[in-house]
């Protein structure tokens, strides 16, 4: 049975979920964030409220002196799937001031978010980076 139509709990709901990039002693260095605001009626149809958002950033500084700047920030649009409503994001960085200043590192994120009528909500989330230093940095997912 589809996750997405087991049962039917009418109301409006938010889900938000972040993807973070972060050092080995825990500094978020850049975050790409979608978030969604759904309605359910009590026919069980999901439809897209206002607002929904998404946002890219980075640390410019960070608190360990480095510079990080947005590349790119491809905020989604709703979309249906499934009986769901979604909205997506993609956000790209980069930095070259982590060790050698003539060298880059790069990252890039994605992130998506799709409203059920069961007042959950479904995820996913990619994060790659490379470039100098990459081994040392790593992705991380905040929901909420």
């Amino acid at each position: 049975m589809n996750p997405a139509i087991e049962a039917i709990i009418p109301g409006t709901y938010t889900g938000r979920v972040r993807v973070q990039t972060k050092d080995p002693v825990f500094v978020v260095l850049t975050e790409t964030m979608t978030q969604l605001t759904w309605t359910v009626s009590s026919s069980g149809a999901v439809t897209g409220a206002q607002p929904s958002s998404d946002s890219c950033w980075s640390a410019n500084p960070s608190s360990l002196g480095t510079h990080w700047f947005v590349s790119s920030c491809s905020y989604g649009a709703l979309y249906t799937s499934a009986g769901r409503v979604c909205n997506d994001n993609q956000g790209g960085y980069y930095n070259y001031d982590f060790g050698d200043d003539n060298v880059i590192t790069t990252v890039s994120q994605y992130v998506y978010v799709c409203g059920r009528n069961d007042a959950f909500y479904d995820y996913s989330w990619s994060h790659n980076d490379g470039g100098e230093f990459a081994l040392l940095i790593y992705g991380s997912v905040v929901l909420g």
